[in-house]
């Protein structure tokens, strides 16, 4: 009953955000417990304690802590409970020397996913979806934490789905649509790319080169208000071509949705990497009649963020809205999450309807593939080793989670700005394509060897350079040989996120 107790006290300061003790709470419901025979009573009693922290009705307390303390058995490891115990048990692993590269960005995700469980309980949710491809690695890191930890567990889903294959069933008819959704992040791109964007075959694209009698592999600048374009978008045959897509995509969306029983939801939870959320957005247009609730690993936009109250940033957030003190650590290498997260296959292109089973397109690029095999899969292995190994001696949640906190960005700030050689290198030879957009292969080394009038110039303009918050800075002085720039750089970016309470 103590121990129980415990996890509950434990359960509710995250829940609720009371920044009381643990252990206090802990001696608050134990001696409300020894005094009331019914749980309901000692949660009313807590609840009227503490009720201007709460920020939730009585009823939807005492469902959820009762919840809570319904699926925690009875036989909890004691060492766990012991906060001296689990403090030296943590800080031998946390010096232990990494024997991977990129090992280190098992912390920041072990912050994700413990901070998405409490987000996800706090909403009841029963039921979430994670999305692909960053959501496969996401998944399996959530399961085990559902596997390893006290308390109400959260069936898991996982959706093949990506800007791609959800934006083609958003269209409207031609007479309304501005394609907004595409060129405000991709003004300028061929009819070639646009038409794929679309969904159209290379048989398809062939036939639009008599329509527009142009080259269709040539970037345009601001396609959309071009006359080519104006007379591809009232081409009979590519009209004809956009309605059967576009329709057709959304009736096998809605289908592939119809398999998880999601259209009869009053409400979905969905799970994905960030930035903007737009794949939510998608979602939403599809099914208007649901709410869609987005926890993302980081929220970043400069501009208004659409549906901005349903999305919640579990780790960080960089939005006009809000930069949270966390932002200014982790949105300064966001593709750490985009290429550490990949998954095992192809992105999601459309769905397909064979024997009444909808299921996805997937397009499975082999140098995609290699990729991963070659860089990703191992150094998933790695953090998956590390996360269970930290998962063991906290999976009771018993210590301070302000000062774990701190710790966990500490070594983010290590791997973003004092990086090792070894990771530098291997992260030049890594590349991301995009599939939607431009659709192409990006990669991150850049030739950016100075000469010394070259360095020169650079530091005089270096002020500026250091205040970025956007890209991994250490990478670009590595590669342009600037080792005081680094030297620069670690002590600035060290005095500004200690000043913010970051690390």
């Amino acid at each position: 009953m103590k121990n129980k107790l415990k996890i509950v006290a434990g359960y509710i300061k995250r829940l609720y955000i009371i920044n009381d003790d643990v252990e206090y709470l802990y001696n608050k419901l134990y001696s409300m417990s020894t005094s009331e025979k019914n749980i309901k009573s000692i949660l009313e009693n807590f609840y009227n304690e503490y009720n201007t922290k709460i920020e939730v009705d009585i009823d939807t307390f005492i469902k959820t802590v009762n919840r809570i303390y319904e699926d925690i058995s009875d036989n909890l490891n004691e060492e766990l409970l012991n906060k001296k115990q689990v403090a030296r048990s943590f800080g031998n692993e946390y010096r232990i020397k990494d024997k991977h590269n990129f090992e280190k960005m098992t912390y920041p995700l072990f912050l994700f996913i413990n901070n998405l469980y409490f987000k996800l309980l706090k909403n009841n949710c029963e039921r979430v979806f994670f999305f692909a491809r960053e959501g496969q690695f996401l998944k399996k890191l959530f399961d085990k934490y559902q596997e390893a930890i006290e308390g109400p567990k959260i069936k898991t889903e996982y959706l093949y789905v990506s800007r791609a294959s959800t934006f083609l069933g958003t269209l409207k008819s031609l007479d309304e649509e501005n394609f907004d959704a595409l060129f405000v992040q991709y003004p300028h791109m061929s009819i070639d790319t646009f038409c794929k964007n679309l969904g159209f075959s290379e048989e398809e694209i062939i036939k639009i080169i008599d329509i527009v009698k142009v080259n269709i592999f040539e970037i345009i600048y601001d396609l959309k208000d071009k006359e080519v374009f104006k007379k591809l978008t009232a081409n009979e045959y590519f009209i004809k071509l956009y309605e059967e897509k576009r329709q057709k995509s959304k009736e096998n969306f809605l289908k592939y949705l119809d398999g998880f029983k999601i259209l009869n939801e009053k409400e979905l939870h969905i799970v994905d990497v960030g930035w903007k959320g737009s794949i939510q957005n998608n979602l939403q247009k599809c099914i208007p009649h649901i709410k869609v609730h987005g926890y993302y690993v980081g929220l970043v936009h400069y501009g208004e963020v659409f549906d901005y109250e349903k999305k919640e940033a579990v780790l960080f957030e960089y939005t006009a809205h809000k930069i949270s003190n966390n932002g200014y650590l982790y949105n300064s290498n966001r593709p750490f999450f985009e290429i550490f997260l990949d998954a095992d296959h192809g992105s999601t292109v459309n769905y397909v309807t064979k024997n009444g089973k909808t299921e996805p397109v997937l397009n499975e690029l082999e140098k995609e593939q290699i990729m991963y095999n070659n860089h990703i899969k191992p150094i998933q292995s790695a953090i998956y080793n590390k996360f269970e190994k930290l998962l063991n001696i906290l999976k009771y949640g018993y210590y301070d989670i302000e000062t774990i906190e701190k710790m966990f960005n500490l070594k983010f700030f290590e791997l973003n700005f004092v990086s090792s050689k070894s990771e530098l290198e291997e992260f030049n030879a890594l590349y991301h394509y995009e599939n939607f957009g431009v659709m192409n292969y990006s990669t991150f080394k850049r030739n950016t060897k100075l000469n010394i009038k070259q360095k020169i110039k650079a530091y005089l303009r270096f002020h500026r350079f250091i205040q970025n918050d956007e890209t991994w800075q250490c990478l670009k002085l590595y590669n342009s040989n600037m080792y005081l720039g680094r030297l620069m750089l670690i002590i600035y970016k060290k005095m500004r996120l200690k000043k913010n309470n970051v690390i």
